[in-house]
């Protein structure tokens, strides 16, 4: 793809990515999943564009939120929890062992989860006991695993079903 359709396609995932997180703003019920949704198109500037078009995706899509959203917790979630993992997530793949793998995407989650932690213990987490918090981050450990697990298999339908059809001249 030339630098000029990089450009343009980078363009449009930022301009996609704040449309979905602006819609996560105003859907509260569906926030988180349609935060992720949003963490899915830097993916798709990695496998079409590099991972420095997607850096940038990644960073428009967060510099835009935190200037244009209503609901400023939906752009902190995308900032610091869903928009990077899909970059993150491509370059640990490349490593050929699973268990490293594995082990590298839970210290990620693990340095994402005890940042929130600490972001926002004063203001969501206060009322909760000690040991609820670590119930919280076990519950969440699973469903980071799941959405790992989801995400490599609508990375992969995307490369079989839709890949194929942007990079046609």
């Amino acid at each position: 793809m030339s630098r000029v359709g990089k450009l343009a396609l980078s363009a449009l995932l930022v301009a996609l990515s704040t449309a979905l997180l602006y819609g996560a703003s105003l859907l509260p019920a569906a926030q988180l999943a349609v935060i992720a949704a949003a963490g899915l198109l830097p993916a798709v500037a990695v496998i079409h564009c590099g991972l420095g078009w997607s850096a940038g995706v990644y960073a428009a899509s967060s510099i835009l939120a935190l200037l244009l959203l209503p609901d400023k917790l939906a752009a902190l979630w995308y900032l610091l929890v869903f928009g990077h993992y899909g970059i993150l997530k491509s370059l640990i793949e490349r490593l050929k062992r699973p268990a490293v793998q594995w082990g590298l995407k839970l210290a990620v989650f693990a340095v994402v989860m005890g940042l929130m932690y600490l972001l926002f213990r004063s203001q969501f987490l206060a009322a909760l006991p000690e040991y609820s918090v670590w119930i919280l981050f076990a519950a969440l450990l699973v469903c980071f695993v799941l959405y790992d697990i989801a995400f490599s298999a609508l990375i992969s339908i995307y490369n079989r079903r839709i890949a194929p059809h942007i990079n046609r001249p």
